[in-house]
């Protein structure tokens, strides 16, 4: 793969401290949370929660997931992966020296956009319920963190990933209605109203 193999201070202490963990039932975690149908079912779950817990009021939290997670993972693969052209670590380092758990696409390194993309999510639920934060954000770490542990991002692609995706699931909860810091958008109530 073509790109620039870059690294910042501890991206490998932190890349092998975690990549090189030999504990089985900790690969087969980091390959789950990696998985696609991880994602696909974790999703449907949460679609399904909002729906039984909001009814007729879930578009909102819907929509914002929606569209925090298609904004985050459209404009990371388009735009900020070939901009920031970054090697991952399964390419940039020997073989050898690590674990390589599950396949990738041919992509840059810079953002991690499972980790981006589960921090949108996580960010722009906790908008429109406080109290999801916890479950969220362990949840989003978890998925975050097995990219490191799977070989295929450096722990900076990781933290790059999160920041970018928080910022969209904001950005968008904000767009549909959902509380920043304990105030509710007005960018979707009718007439510029709180709702």
């Amino acid at each position: 793969m073509s790109g620039q193999d870059y690294r910042f201070p501890l991206d490998e202490e932190i890349f092998f401290a975690i990549n090189h963990w030999d504990w089985r039932p900790v690969e087969l975690f980091w390959v789950a949370l990696s998985s696609i149908w991880m994602a696909v079912i974790g999703l449907g779950l949460v679609a399904c929660a909002l729906v039984w817990h909001s009814r007729f009021s879930a578009w909102r939290p819907l929509l914002a997931l929606s569209f925090a997670i298609a904004a985050t993972d459209i404009l990371g693969s388009q735009v900020l992966k070939p901009w920031f052209a970054r090697i991952r670590p399964c390419f940039a380092l020997p073989a050898e020296s690590l674990r390589q758990l599950v396949p990738i696409a041919d992509s840059g390194a810079m953002p991690s956009l499972h980790a981006a993309n589960a921090f949108a999510a996580a960010f722009a639920l906790l908008c429109f319920f406080p109290k999801t934060a916890p479950l969220g954000l362990v949840a989003a770490s978890l998925i975050a963190l097995s990219r490191i542990g799977a070989g295929v991002h450096w722990p900076s692609d990781v933290l790059a990933g999160a920041i970018y995706g928080a910022c969209m699931g904001i950005f968008w909860a904000q767009v549909w209605g959902g509380r920043v810091w304990g105030r509710r958008s007005r960018g979707c109530s009718p007439r510029g109203t709180s709702v």
